[in-house]
């Protein structure tokens, strides 16, 4: 009974482990199915990762693509501006934009280009504000699909510009200079801006006192200056302190703007002076370079070239006729004539001597004009002789002028030559004197000026506006404005007593002058303690009382070269302030001649019957392509007391 019972026990074992298999079995089957699921989860998460970063990567390259190419691509990126997705392709080494998007990898790229506006501060702004045309926003997207079917896509935005590309961009005193005015000027006030002249204001007669002034380094003694466009040219007998030669620079804003560019000091007296584009002509109290040649190209000033007169006598003028390319100079009682070169540069040799010592005297001004010479004496029996310089190297006295009974002092010629102005240091009658030259052999006396007292050292005419500077010191004033319109009624119409001045010391020279701004000034060296160079304005103005502005005028700019027929100019845009009642429009012309003289001007149709009249705009893409451009600014105001301005004009283009 016990063994049965034994082999029962016996016989159960074997189904047990049975039971034991299968369970084993059902957790393998449990476990190998975890396996192969997050297994195959593994794989989806990779699969999808990777899409994911491979998805960012062709997002970034896009946008890089775009960033780096956007120079090259501008023209590309306006004319795809709000056009639908687009994308890239890069062929024969460079991006073009193409429309829809694009499928690489499984993963589906495009961008879309935007406009962008600002507030009036400039922000960014989604509503509202102005077309800024410089700028795009750009929106990215890129897509993919995963394993199990559901699609994903990424949006990034960037902004682009085109500041990179190239541009021509007018918005200085120097950089507006160079244009056309009628009726219109630049005022500096903001560093340069185009505006319609006001008609009335400024005047000769009602002069400004001292608009601008500066102080010329040391206590030399003024001697004589020279208006040269945006600089003007001081020489002074020296001290020895005082600085003999300065040339200061002007910015023809309101008020004008002075300083100084440099100066030169070889230890010797500057008694005259003749500037002439890069160089200036000094006559000089150096016995051996009684002419001296400076560079004014750079800084500092150097000597490039001297002449070295025959007599032991200091030079005491100076004048250069670039027309023969000969200097000449006042040497007491000899005139020379120099063969200067161009440049100058080395020992300069003489081509003549007229040699007076049989007479007594000394050459204290020459002026030439038309071929003729024109000698100022002092201490001699002829005021003024002329000779024919026609032939340097063979001058001939031909006429004498003489109507004082004292010293003459200062001369200047008018533009069409046909006047000469001298005056003396005559204290009673008629200290200045005009001359008919118009026959230059046959000189006959106009009309004379009292001055009233003033000795008059410096004398300037400014045919444009019929107007005669007489300065000097003493007198009623010291600064006198004549009225010449006519000639056998010569009228002061203003004046400046520089009494008022701490150390009244007067004037000892001056010289007028017709900025490129269309600006009209006179330039005054002074014997003040302080700020000797002194600025007064002009103009052809009614009198008393402010100005009123012109109904209309015009601005023509330069003639811009980009360098290469295969330029297109794309857009242009420029700053402005339109008060009511004024109008601000440009027109433009493109092309392949240097002067553009065969194009005709268009607006943003491009005929000539259409303005371009809002800040930022596109060029029409039939007009674009040409090596040169122009524009021209109309400006116009029905409210006499206000005007348009133009700040700045900028043009991007492709090349």
């Amino acid at each position: 009974m016990s063994s049965i019972q034994s082999n029962n026990n016996q016989r159960s074992i074997p189904g047990f482990s049975l039971m034991e298999i299968l369970v084993v079995l059902g957790i393998l089957t449990i476990v190998i199915t975890s396996i192969i699921v997050l297994a195959i989860d593994i794989s989806k998460f990779t699969e999808n990762s990777s899409r994911k970063v491979d998805s960012a990567i062709a997002s970034e390259e896009l946008m890089s693509a775009l960033l780096l190419s956007k120079k090259d691509l501008w023209s590309s990126i306006i004319d795809n501006t709000n056009d639908g997705p687009k994308h890239l392709s890069f062929q024969d080494s460079q991006y073009t934009i193409l429309d829809g998007p694009i499928t690489r990898d499984l993963i589906t790229s495009s961008f879309e280009l935007g406009d962008v506006y600002r507030d009036s501060s400039g922000n960014i702004v989604q509503t509202g504000g102005i077309l800024d045309i410089n700028s795009r926003v750009v929106t990215v997207e890129v897509s993919w699909t995963d394993l199990l079917g559901i699609v994903h896509s990424e949006i990034n935005q960037i902004y682009i510009s085109n500041w990179a590309s190239p541009q021509w961009l007018q918005t200085s005193i120097a950089d507006f200079t160079s244009g056309e005015f009628s009726t219109t000027v630049i005022n500096g006030a903001l560093g340069g801006e185009i505006e319609l002249e006001s008609t009335t204001f400024p005047d000769w007669c009602e002069p400004e006192n001292n608009v601008s002034s500066y102080e010329i380094p040391g206590d030399g003694w003024p001697q004589n200056i020279t208006a040269e466009g945006d600089n003007a040219t001081m020489s002074t007998r020296t001290s020895t302190s005082g600085t003999p030669f300065t040339r200061v620079s002007i910015i023809d804003a309101d008020p004008p703007i002075v300083s100084l560019d440099d100066n030169y000091d070889d230890g010797n007296w500057i008694t005259d002076h003749y500037p002439v584009s890069n160089n200036v002509f000094l006559a000089s109290s150096n016995n051996s370079k009684e002419l001296t040649v400076i560079d004014i190209g750079s800084s500092p000033y150097s000597e490039v070239a001297y002449y070295d007169a025959p007599f032991w006598s200091d030079a005491n003028a100076v004048w250069v006729d670039t027309s023969t390319d000969t200097g000449y100079i006042g040497q007491v009682r000899k005139f020379i004539s120099v063969d200067i070169d161009s440049p100058p540069s080395g020992v300069l040799s003489e081509l003549d001597i007229l040699d007076y010592r049989t007479t007594s005297g000394r050459i204290d001004q020459i002026v030439i004009r038309d071929g003729y010479a024109y000698l100022m004496w002092i201490n001699s029996d002829r005021d003024i002789r002329v000779v024919d310089v026609s032939d340097p190297t063979n001058m001939v006295e031909v006429a004498t002028i003489n109507y004082a009974t004292v010293n003459p002092s200062r001369m200047d010629i008018n533009d069409t030559g046909d006047r000469l102005y001298y005056a003396t240091v005559e204290t009673s009658g008629d200290e200045v004197h005009i001359v008919d030259i118009s026959d230059p052999e046959n000189p006959s006396y106009v009309n004379g000026y009292d001055t009233n007292g003033t000795t008059v050292e410096g004398l300037s005419v400014f045919e444009e506006d019929d107007r005669l500077i007489v300065a000097g010191r003493f007198g009623e004033d010291e600064y006198h404005v004549v009225d010449i319109s006519d000639e056998l009624n010569l009228v002061k119409c203003g004046g400046i007593d520089f009494t008022t001045e701490s150390t009244n010391r007067g004037v000892y020279d001056v010289d007028t002058v017709k900025t490129p701004g269309n600006n009209s000034y006179a330039y005054v060296l002074t014997g003040e303690t302080t700020g000797e160079f002194k600025i007064i304005r002009g103009g052809p103005g009614a009198g008393a009382g402010g100005g009123v502005y012109a109904p209309s005028g015009t601005y023509v700019s330069e003639v811009f070269d980009s360098g290469t027929a295969l330029t297109n100019f794309l857009s242009l845009d420029w700053t402005e302030n339109i008060p009511s009642g004024t109008t601000l429009q440009l027109q433009i012309r493109i092309g392949d001649t240097f002067d553009l003289s065969g194009e005709s001007w268009f607006g943003p149709d491009g005929t000539g019957g259409s303005y371009f009249d809002g800040q930022g705009t596109y060029i029409p893409e039939s007009k674009q392509e040409g090596r040169y451009i122009q524009y021209q600014a109309y400006l116009t105001t029905s409210d006499s007391n206000v005007t348009p301005s133009l700040y700045d004009v900028v043009f991007i283009y492709e090349s």
